[in-house]
């Protein structure tokens, strides 16, 4: 041994076997694991934002171009705490008659349209038409309901819409189970507060439609408020995430 070279006499730790073992083979089994999943999935529908104590028809887009046929959809709550919704009418104005309906096939549910004749003929690309649409209604077949306190979306595409205004308001019936009747057809209010049942309110515009036709189609019936859709699919990743997570210590533990 060479001179000036020190010699460290502390003693060095004894690792066993036991100590080495790497972290992931101390993780929770399966089911904690899933329980920590579930914990998580908690914790992003508390912080989910809320939703509000009542809720309207509202359709969506807002604006769209008076030219062509336009794709719209409508969101509907069912307020009820006990009931279900077995009927929804919306009914389109006579003063500014729209001339083309098409309801989107919705499973569990049957369409009709109901025409009224013009007092005067429109001539609509050389044309004449002599009908307009009035109402499009959609009702549950027996053993379908809208469940109480969840919405679902009722698609339409509406063509060509009037011409001579600027806004048009599309009010909508809603039927429940238990013979209650909710109309939500109250303009917006002078003051700019918003009224008891407000009706939908579609702004017509002159360019050419962002919403159209060709949009993408919408989920069909979940629970109130829009964010829970993206919390719903956080979610659903979570669970996939903690199943992944069980099998892999379930492997793990097996062949320790």
């Amino acid at each position: 041994m060479r001179e000036g070279v020190g010699v460290d006499h502390r003693p060095r730790p004894q690792w066993t076997r036991k100590e080495r073992v790497p972290t992931l083979a101390v993780l929770p089994s399966r089911g904690a694991a899933r329980a920590g999943v579930l914990a998580a999935a908690t914790a992003l529908f508390a912080v989910a934002p809320a939703v509000p104590a009542s809720a309207h028809v509202t359709v969506s887009p807002t604006a769209v171009s008076k030219e062509g046929v336009s794709r719209l959809t409508f969101q509907v709550p069912n307020e009820s705490p006990t009931a279900g919704t077995v009927s929804v009418r919306l009914t389109l104005p006579l003063d500014t008659p729209v001339t083309f309906a098409m309801p989107a096939a919705k499973p569990g549910w049957t369409t009709a349209i109901g025409e009224e004749d013009l007092d005067k003929p429109l001539d609509i690309d050389g044309y004449e038409v002599t009908k307009t649409v009035h109402t499009v209604t959609w009702t549950a077949t027996p053993g379908t309901r809208l469940e109480p306190s969840t919405f679902t979306l009722f698609e339409v595409l509406l063509g060509e819409l009037p011409q001579n205004t600027d806004k048009i308001l599309l009010p909508v019936t809603q039927t429940y189970d238990d013979g209650k009747v909710v109309d939500w057809a109250d303009p917006p209010l002078p003051n700019g507060d918003e009224p008891n049942s407000p009706a939908p309110v579609l702004t017509l515009t002159d360019g050419g439609a962002e919403h159209d036709a060709h949009a993408a189609p919408a989920a069909q019936q979940t629970t109130a408020g829009t964010p829970w859709l993206a919390v719903s699919a956080l979610v659903v990743g979570a669970l996939a995430l903690g199943l992944s997570i069980g099998n892999l210590l379930a492997r793990r533990r097996k062949s320790a």
